[in-house]
């Protein structure tokens, strides 16, 4: 499979390069608060869901990744979740059992300061009857 020719747009969706680099954060890097739990990785894929935790692994984490494709769907459900541990509105907690996650419904507190990604431009290739147009896209498509 190649790329998705018309991935996902909008105010709070994250590009797959974009996806790729915080899942792998939070698989290497203490601060988020996954990798350091016992069984966080394991709570972060129950948090993902069951269905998207196989691509999250193929797609995402996979070194090279097996494909480049991500439905609309599952890069809207992705950039949700991720988004939400980067804003600090879902933290992984230990149990006796493992770990699992915990809504902070008070005060959300991001683990990193200053983590959500910077909205860079965001391009789309139009066919015209003259040749490609490549046009910018506005506000939240």
């Amino acid at each position: 499979m190649g790329r998705n020719l018309r991935p996902a747009y909008g105010q709070d969706v994250l590009t797959l390069t974009q996806l790729r680099h915080y899942v792998r954060l939070f698989w290497s890097e203490r601060q988020y608060g996954i990798c350091g739990l016992h069984g966080g990785k394991a709570a972060f894929l129950r948090f993902v869901g069951e269905e998207y935790a196989q691509h999250l692994r193929a797609k995402l984490l996979a070194d090279p990744p097996q494909s480049e494709y991500l439905s609309k769907r599952m890069q809207r459900m992705l950039s949700r979740k991720v988004l939400q541990v980067l804003r600090g509105q879902i933290i992984f907690v230990e149990t006796p059992k493992g770990a699992t996650w915990r809504p902070m419904l008070g005060a959300p507190e991001p683990p990193v300061v200053d983590a959500l990604p910077y909205r860079d431009h965001e391009f789309r290739l139009e066919k015209t009857p003259f040749g490609p147009k490549i046009r910018r896209l506005q506000g939240g498509f």
